[in-house]
């Protein structure tokens, strides 16, 4: 939305990423209806690795309820900012995310590297938190839909988030 001006000045402005190690126009990668959210949560990252791959053309919310999709959101934002910060403890901490599309739903995963022990059966519960900080809201605040259904798995030293989108009729 807007004139060649104003495309102009926002392409200029994601274009400066001074000290990041984003890869080249990651953030022009992601569907334009989640674009708003990763680049307020992404932009501004340091030495933090940062992938995006996606395989959908696009990504329409159209026919989503309005409840659903800002579930999307604050789950996607939840998740982005615990992956942040965990991947700025690490050493060549990295942030990969893909965006994938399969028969009967939309895929988002997530994934970000971490150091130390994470209680994988407690995530998710109440006051459990890896931070030294009174936290533990994060994941626990998001809110069931029937259209979103998430999973995490741990590998390695690797957090991965799938966030699932039932696919949405067009």
């Amino acid at each position: 939305i807007g004139n060649k001006k104003t495309k102009e000045i926002i392409n200029e402005y994601l274009n400066i990423k001074e000290g990041n190690l984003i890869v080249s126009d990651a953030l022009y990668k992601v569907p334009n209806s989640l674009k708003g959210i990763f680049s307020s949560k992404l932009y501004n990252i340091k030495k933090i690795k940062l992938i995006i791959n996606n395989e959908l053309d696009n990504l329409s919310f159209a026919n989503l309820k309005m409840s659903d999709y800002r579930k999307l959101c604050e789950f996607i934002g939840v998740s982005l900012d615990n992956a942040i910060e965990a991947a700025a403890n690490v050493r060549n901490g990295f942030i990969y995310i893909t965006f994938l599309k399969n028969i009967n739903y939309y895929e988002i995963q997530i994934h970000n590297n971490f150091k130390g022990n994470l209680d994988f059966e407690k995530l998710g519960k109440k006051k459990y938190s890896t931070k030294n900080r009174e936290s533990g809201y994060g994941l626990l605040s998001i809110k069931k839909s029937k259209a979103i259904e998430t999973k995490y798995k741990i590998k390695n030293d690797e957090f991965i988030v799938f966030i699932i989108l039932k696919k949405i009729q067009e």
